[in-house]
């Protein structure tokens, strides 16, 4: 399963290189480049907290190595096996982790915010995500 995720997530990367759209949690993709480059913004430590910057730092993580990975694949000259198997193995390994764990992060909110209580007495119970 861990290699169809890194297959899948290299099948986008290349779908974006021809100018198509990503869809769906692969949105960030499209916005490779202005990820990268992007500056924090964050002054305070609640700031630093919010589920808006944590989620923008790991779609900045993931897209970067999504970038390294897909640029490194696509200059190698070696056998599309011997470059997902030997070479570059660590590497796709490193960058599916951090996309899967980008999508468990974003999963996760989804989850909280869809099922967040409506008794405003469990509202202050409940920590704030």
């Amino acid at each position: 399963m861990f290699q169809q995720s890194s297959r899948y997530l290299l099948k986008q990367a290349k779908k974006r290189e021809k100018g198509k759209q990503c869809k769906f949690y692969f949105t960030y993709i499209n916005h490779t480049e202005e990820l990268i480059t992007s500056k924090l913004t964050a002054k305070t430590v609640e700031e630093f907290l919010s589920d808006d910057n944590i989620l923008k730092c790991m779609q900045v993580r993931s897209a970067y190595h999504l970038k390294f990975v897909h640029e490194t694949l696509k200059q190698s000259t070696a056998t599309k096996s011997e470059k997902q198997n030997d070479l570059y193995a660590l590497e796709i390994e490193k960058m599916t982790r951090v996309h899967l764990e980008l999508m468990l992060y974003t999963l996760s909110l989804e989850f909280i915010n869809e099922n967040r209580p409506k008794d405003k007495k469990l509202v202050e119970l409940v920590p704030k995500l």
